[in-house]
């Protein structure tokens, strides 16, 4: 039948060596076609819009000859065996094997030769949206503002940062007593952090943490892998119906939480040694995390010293848990000698 046609000619049907003619009679019709599908088991459209019903059903053997590789392959998939099932998950444990050896490897090459400027841009178009949504104009005088800031130099001397990243103080109800690093800066310290840290060498402490994201380019390269394993999952899956989108969702979440709970702990122990290059006491860092605690628990609902116990992973967290935190903190300080 010709192209929108529903009157039919009775031909015969050539397929040598990959060549597929068509004719009537002893008469040609038509040589060197390509079959664009099979429809069913008699069906044959022709990649020159014609379709040819075959009189008898296809054998599976003459399918596979007049099919294209690639999409017998398909129909082949298609059909769910025991076989096939555990050939999908090998090949799903091999794809994330793949994934995590070889993306990863390639994340760390991205963050390296990315360059510092694109990262510095990155990090004041973030800020200036954060002016817009939650920072406001600090209430810290300016003198302290000034002092602590100064003060900061040395930690940044200590850590060998190629540039000085500004120290930026907002008030923000939205973020209270906290400090964070974006992409090659600035730092941003929030009023009720000082507040709450009152003493400088405290507050040092943590503009040391923040520095050391900075310094090791955590956002950056938490950026690189979340938008690598977001792009491979829908490579992946492919997935449209709304469950798997959630799924995916949740998946990625729980790796970006996982990847940040690992630079804080990064974050935490090479500031120690910042601290202790800038003759900063290393202990300031402990008794930060401490108050920080604390604040955090006052702020929950419940118990406060089952709050202060809990020695949860922080599978759900972006920071590990408060007794984890100070445990390992505390284990990596010079002790100070008992008088």
């Amino acid at each position: 039948m010709e192209k929108n046609s529903s009157r039919s000619t009775r031909v015969e049907f050539v397929f040598n060596d990959g060549i597929l003619s068509v004719f009537e009679s002893d008469k040609c019709l038509d040589e060197r076609l390509a079959i664009q599908s099979i429809q069913g088991k008699r069906n044959i459209y022709l990649d020159n819009g014609c379709l040819f019903v075959s009189d008898l059903d296809l054998s599976e053997r003459q399918s596979k000859l007049l099919l294209p590789k690639s999409e017998f392959t398909i129909r082949w998939l298609e059909k769910l065996t025991i076989k096939k099932f555990f050939l999908y998950v090998f090949s799903l444990f091999a794809l994330l094997a793949i994934y995590r050896y070889a993306f990863i490897l390639a994340t760390s090459i991205i963050v390296m030769y990315f360059p510092l400027e694109w990262e510095k841009k990155l990090g004041q178009s973030t800020y200036k949206n954060l002016k817009i949504s939650l920072l406001k104009d600090t209430k810290i005088e300016q003198e302290r503002r000034e002092k602590i800031t100064l003060k900061s130099q040395d930690l940044i001397n200590a850590s060998n940062l190629a540039e000085t990243p500004q120290i930026m103080f907002h008030e923000s109800k939205t973020l209270g007593a906290n400090a964070l690093a974006l992409p090659g800066g600035p730092i941003i310290i929030t009023d009720d952090l000082v507040k709450l840290l009152e003493s400088d060498p405290l507050i040092l402490s943590i503009i040391a943490h923040e520095i050391v994201h900075i310094q090791e380019r955590h956002s950056l390269e938490q950026i690189v892998q979340i938008v690598g394993v977001s792009s491979f999952a829908w490579l992946l899956f492919g997935a449209e119906e709304a469950i798997i989108e959630e799924v995916l969702y949740i998946a990625v979440n729980l790796w970006s939480l996982k990847k940040s709970r690992d630079f804080e702990r990064e974050a935490d122990l090479k500031a120690i040694e910042i601290l202790r290059k800038a003759g900063i006491p290393e202990n300031s860092l402990l008794k930060a995390m401490k108050k920080l605690s604390n604040y955090s628990c006052s702020k929950k609902r419940g118990d406060k010293s089952l709050c202060l116990k809990d020695t949860g992973s922080g599978w759900l967290s972006t920071h590990p848990s408060d007794s984890e935190r100070l445990d390992y903190i505390s284990e990596n300080i010079t002790k100070e000698p008992s008088q």
